[in-house]
């Protein structure tokens, strides 16, 4: 649990973590998108998001800052676990990169792989 504060006009790009992540807006308006293909949904302040586990998403804040109270949620593996960054290619072709939390609490990739049918269609994208 802890507080994300989003400075205006910013762009969370296409991620995904075995957390189930669940938002609340203190302040600000936030844009959510679940998949890649899916309409972008809103919340103000006061409104909450619910983000299930390996669900590929992205936030976008508006021309005003958003303070988020978040949680994650583990109900298998570890909060530790990696993050996926969802990377699109000039030729139409998806990858995902892996950043993993080090023991000095900086980030580091730890690979890339190329996104197959089977890891779309794990990740709430379809």
């Amino acid at each position: 649990m802890g507080l994300f504060l989003l400075c205006p006009d910013v762009h969370y790009p296409l991620h995904q973590h075995n957390a189930l992540e669940i938002y609340y807006a203190s302040s600000g308006t936030l844009q959510l998108q679940h998949g890649r293909k899916k309409m972008p949904f809103m919340i103000k302040s006061g409104g909450y998001s619910i983000t299930p586990s390996n669900q590929v998403h992205s936030l976008t804040t508006s021309n005003e800052p958003c303070l988020l109270c978040y949680m994650w949620v583990s109900g298998t593996g570890t909060l530790l676990g990696p993050n996926w960054w969802w990377e699109e290619h000039k030729d139409g072709s998806w990858k995902r990169i892996c950043w993993e939390r080090q023991e000095d609490s900086s980030w580091a990739i730890t690979g890339s792989e190329k996104l197959t049918k089977k890891i779309i269609d794990g990740s709430g994208d379809s």
